[in-house]
């Protein structure tokens, strides 16, 4: 039995949320994903299963895109199995073990899988074991309301549901939508008059000194520097606390919203707010 922690939610990707991180084919779950990464009172846990799943995706992928006149290279492929090992070992994403206490709710869960659509589908395996973790989760610990399932899978969606757990599809539902604990930016934010300049943490390439608007423990909002921050670009930020670049503060962030000349970026390390 794992031990889980006290006022932490704990989250269950299946394939089609983690790949979001990956391979995102949507910019409003690219942004929840990368929201649920970034935030240390989220847990995230993705059955063994789905690892097998995700690199086969991968290697999809792939092959597909020889056929395009942008074909996937094997070191890119490569790189999309290292970035996803790397999550694992860096704590990021934590695989859930295939015990037996997941199988014995098999009857349970393919019951209702049976029963939920006139035409009588019946859940995949896969999927099967992303809502058998989100019980057995839910069942560890102290709050139903902890235990969460993300997945852009109708069906698998509607059973965990009829199930009781709560169910997110990462395309639909925006952060403000969440519970407000999902978004770190959500909370102190501070107004503030502070410059940095901001690079391109892949190729180093300068986007130019910019002025950030409001912080928090771990967001900024900055106005659009002279060359244009995308969303999904990684930012390293030189932030100086009064005009002076010798004591600036170095930051990397992943760049989540752009509005009306502003974008908002999660940081991947704390701001001090003293």
């Amino acid at each position: 039995m794992r031990l889980l922690l006290n006022n932490v939610h704990y989250c269950v990707l299946d394939t089609s949320a983690i790949l979001q991180r990956f391979q995102p084919t949507d910019q409003n779950a690219q942004y929840l994903i990368d929201v649920l990464y970034q935030n240390t009172k989220i847990e995230l846990y993705i059955p063994y299963v789905c690892f097998s799943e995700v690199i086969q995706q991968f290697y999809n992928a792939h092959k597909k895109s020889q056929l395009t006149s942008t074909p996937m290279s094997i070191t890119e492929r490569s790189g999309l199995i290292n970035r996803l090992r790397q999550d694992v070992k860096d704590g990021k994403l934590n695989p859930y073990p295939t015990e037996a206490s997941l199988f014995a709710r098999t009857e349970e869960i393919f019951n209702q899988s049976f029963t939920i659509t006139a035409r009588n589908r019946v859940i995949d395996m896969a999927d099967m074991l992303v809502i058998a973790t989100g019980l057995e989760l839910n069942s560890l610990s102290s709050s139903a309301e902890e235990t969460y399932i993300f997945s852009s899978d109708c069906h698998l969606f509607d059973v965990a549901t009829a199930l009781g757990i709560k169910c997110f599809n990462p395309r639909l539902v925006t952060v403000d939508q969440m519970p407000e604990c999902f978004d770190r930016r959500m909370f102190k934010r501070n107004p503030v008059s502070l410059h940095a300049i901001c690079k391109d943490c892949n190729t180093g390439d300068v986007y130019g000194s910019t002025r950030i608007i409001d912080i928090c423990e771990y967001g900024i909002c900055i106005e659009q520097p002279k060359k244009n921050i995308n969303i999904g670009d990684r930012i390293n930020f030189s932030i100086s606390p009064g005009g002076s670049w010798k004591d600036a503060d170095t930051r990397i962030g992943v760049a989540v919203r752009s509005e009306n000349d502003r974008v908002g970026v999660l940081l991947e390390e704390p701001l001090s707010l003293n």
